[in-house]
C-alpha cells in the first residue's frame, strides 16, 4: 500500500528546518550567555582579591602610588562589571526571545505533523474499506456460486 504524497510535505520540511535552525541559534545564544556569566564571575573574584589587597595595604606602611593604582583598577573593574551585567541582561533577553521562537516553530511543525498523520490515517481507512468491500464481494460471489451448485438442475 503506497500512501499518496502529503501535499504540504515541502512546507513541513521547511518548518522542520526552521526548528533545527532555532535550536542551533538558541544553543549559540546560551553559549554567549554562559561566556558572559563566566567573565562576570571571574571579574567578581578579581574585585574581591583587589579589595583584600587594598585592605592589607592600608594596614601596613602606605604606598600611596600603588594604592591609587589599585583603586583605579577597582574602579575600572566596577565599570566593566556594569557593562557585563548589561550584556548579560541583553543575552538573557535574547535567549528568552529565541526560546519563544523555538516553541512557536515546534508548534507549527507539530500542527503539520498531525495533518500528515491524519492524511495517512484517512488513506489507510479508505484502503481498509475498499479491501473490506472486496472481501464482501468475494464472499457474496462465493455464496452465490455455492447456491447455484446446490440448486437442483432442471434438465
Amino acid at each position: 500500500m503506497m500512501v499518496p504524497r502529503f501535499n504540504l510535505q515541502s512546507v513541513l520540511d521547511v518548518r522542520h528546518s526552521r526548528v533545527e535552525s532555532c535550536e542551533l541559534e538558541l544553543s549559540q545564544r546560551l553559549m554567549e550567555q554562559m561566556k558572559i556569566e563566566n567573565a562576570l564571575e571571574h571579574l567578581c573574584e578579581r574585585r574581591v582579591r583587589l579589595m583584600r589587597q587594598i585592605a592589607e595595604m592600608q594596614m601596613g606602611e602606605l604606598d600611596l602610588a600603588k594604592l591609587a593604582l589599585m583603586r583605579a583598577e577597582l574602579q575600572d573593574s566596577d565599570q566593566l562589571k556594569k557593562a557585563l551585567e548589561t550584556q548579560l541582561e541583553q543575552a538573557r533577553a535574547a535567549v528568552e526571545s529565541k526560546r519563544v521562537e523555538l516553541v512557536k516553530a515546534r508548534q507549527e511543525e507539530e500542527t503539520l505533523q498531525i495533518l500528515k498523520r491524519k492524511h495517512v490515517e484517512h488513506y489507510t481507512q479508505i484502503e481498509a474499506e475498499k479491501e473490506a468491500r472486496a472481501q464482501d464481494d468475494i464472499y457474496i460471489a462465493h455464496a452465490y456460486r455455492q447456491r447455484l451448485s446446490e440448486a437442483p438442475s432442471h434438465g
